[in-house]
């Protein structure tokens, strides 16, 4: 899980470096997760923004949030 673009600080990567901090997260659209994770050896199966969970629930789950399962192919 990460955060979502409006779930993040909304810092640019080089104002983290002029920052020197991440500003409490980062978040990071859909296709950008998709570029990094949806390639060779890896192969995305679900990205979903995460469902916020209750208050008295056994459950974490923020709606800021997204949810991302890969899986790792083995080499050929």
């Amino acid at each position: 899980m990460c955060f979502r673009p409006e779930g993040g600080s909304g810092y640019s990567d080089q104002e983290v470096y002029q920052r020197a901090s991440l500003g409490g997260g980062l978040g990071y659209p859909a296709d950008r997760l998709r570029a990094l994770w949806d390639q060779p050896p890896f192969r995305v199966r679900v990205l979903r923004q995460m469902r916020k969970a209750d208050a008295d629930g056994t459950c974490f789950g923020e709606d800021f949030l997204w949810a991302l399962l890969a899986t790792k192919h083995a080499a050929a």
